[in-house]
């Protein structure tokens, strides 16, 4: 989730997948860095001990969650971009929902 944070306010897009047990920790992290909501892909969990064919399937699953964040208004990679663009002294470190 960081990694994808760091990728996003480089103008990179990103989104990240984690699995379901992991939303509260991606949804604090998101609010440390004042972008509460930020859009990633959330799947059943485990992944590591899954073969082959059952991770992608997995992914196909994750797969319409990524392109709807990268791809809509609402997405991860529209909230950070519009924050980067702002003036540094515009910016809020307030935690609320950056539009």
């Amino acid at each position: 989730m960081f990694d994808a944070i760091i990728f996003e306010k480089l103008g990179v897009p990103a989104v990240p997948i984690i699995t379901r047990p992991f939303e509260p920790t991606a949804d604090a992290i998101a609010k440390l860095h004042a972008l509460d909501g930020y859009a990633y892909a959330a799947v059943a969990h485990p992944i590591t001990s899954l073969s082959d064919a059952e991770l992608r399937e997995r992914a196909r699953v994750a797969a319409p969650m990524v392109e709807a964040a990268l791809l809509t208004e609402q997405g991860s990679a529209a909230r950070v971009s519009e924050r980067a663009h702002q003036p540094a002294d515009d910016r809020s470190d307030g935690g609320g929902e950056h539009r």
